[in-house]
């Protein structure tokens, strides 16, 4: 089952809304999220500073930065950004771009979900990532990142969310990125009531985003019952917020990759190569290239300003379902061997972009400073799924669920 709970939030005001909430924290490099914060001082990224954003050398320390962290969130409570903490609530959160609309609620779960295996990840995590969140969980005592999980729709719920959203909602606003974000309130007791007992029916969650948060908040409360606190149902700090919706809402894009390689790059020793592990087609029409690849197994490559297909003999292949995703099969058998990137966590050279940039996206990154390109297909949510339901995981940057849900629309404190 899972076990859905109304929670207490501040909420952004809706004429701070544009100003405060802040754009998707993964979609932005360290140094762009330094940039923007110091940009933007009322922006909620300013309440979640981490020390990978600094420039070399000027990183405060851990402490000097969490007690920063603490003033800023405390001055955006205190200055008119946020209502005065409500009662305890749901809330649906509704987001539309690109002809496409996703609707999930935004509750409080116990991590118990989490540790008791029901809330299912498909990716590992970095423990240095999961203690600066940690770290946070333990100084800032807030959260306003929904971690996204998703489950199999049931009509009930749907009912219940398209009746509430037939109402004039809490927020109504448009980011900068052209995402329209919409949140309604639920806090009529028998609806709550409702909606806790079709959720209950619902076995499997998936996460769809935020690995890390989840695994911290699992750490965050191992160490809180280690220190003497005493764990009940409705303990905040042993609950986490996440925004659930629909697999079948769930929009699914690649995540493509490119490459910096230091040394001199030898194109052509480089291609001969690849074509020794795949098959390799030169393309002349650039209306051929933008159309991606058009089905597993294939990706658009960038190489020296001309377009390739690479086409894999999947009949060659393993048939282990996490090895044979396409992100697999372009670690496996070309990055790793061909471009020595052996580990896709941690090799500053391999870098990653959204598929909602396109190839025209890809291309000015690949002009920019990087060699080589390559556009994936994405995976399906059946794989997810598939992958999940073994306890397997895929690689590093395999799913890339848009839209994201945004920080600063709700704070819990706990």
């Amino acid at each position: 089952m899972t076990d859905i709970q109304p929670f207490s939030a501040h909420t952004v005001l809706p004429p701070m809304a544009k100003s405060v909430v802040a754009p998707y924290y993964d979609s932005m490099s360290g140094a762009e999220r330094f940039q923007f914060a110091e940009g933007h001082p009322d922006n909620y990224l300013n309440a979640m500073r981490s020390v990978d954003e600094y420039p070399l050398g000027a990183a405060p320390s851990m402490d000097t930065l969490m007690a920063n962290n603490r003033r800023t969130l405390a001055r955006l409570l205190a200055d008119g950004s946020f209502s005065p903490c409500r009662g305890s609530a749901l809330y649906i959160y509704r987001q539309e771009s690109n002809n496409h609309e996703q609707s999930g609620l935004v509750a409080a779960v116990p991590l118990a979900e989490y540790e008791q295996g029901r809330m299912l990840p498909h990716e590992h995590t970095r423990g240095d990532r999961e203690e600066q969140l940690t770290c946070y969980l333990e100084s800032v005592r807030a959260s306003s990142s929904p971690v996204c999980l998703a489950y199999s729709g049931q009509a009930k719920i749907a009912t219940h969310l398209d009746e509430v959203m037939d109402r004039e909602p809490l927020l109504d606003f448009v980011t900068d990125d052209r995402v329209r974000q919409m949140v309604w309130q639920v806090s009529d007791p028998e609806r709550v009531t409702e909606l806790q007992h079709d959720f209950s029916k619902v076995g499997t969650t998936y996460i769809t985003d935020g690995h890390h948060r989840a695994a911290a908040g699992a750490k965050f409360v191992a160490r809180q019952i280690d220190a003497g606190q005493v764990l009940s149902p409705d303990a905040g700090w042993a609950q986490l917020l996440v925004l659930l919706v629909p697999l079948e809402d769930l929009r699914l894009l690649s995540h493509n990759r490119y490459v910096r390689h230091p040394d001199r790059f030898d194109q052509g020793a480089f291609l001969r190569a690849l074509s020794s592990v795949v098959a390799v087609e030169k393309i002349h029409s650039e209306t051929i290239a933008q159309t991606g690849p058009t089905r597993s197994g294939q990706f658009i490559m960038l190489l020296g300003g001309e377009n390739y297909r690479l086409d894999f003999d999947r009949t060659c292949l393993s048939s282990e379902l996490a090895t044979n995703l396409d992100v697999s099969l372009l670690q496996n058998q070309i990055l790793a061997p061909l471009l020595n990137i052996r580990d896709p966590r941690a090799d500053s050279r391999l870098g990653f972009l959204s598929g909602e940039l396109g190839l025209a996206g890809l291309r000015a990154c690949c002009d920019k400073d990087s060699d080589v390109g390559f556009v994936c297909f994405p995976p399906t949510v059946e794989q997810l799924t598939s992958v999940a339901d073994k306890r397997q995981v895929m690689p590093p940057k395999s799913t890339n669920f848009v839209p994201k849900a945004r920080s600063g629309l709700f704070v819990r404190m706990f």
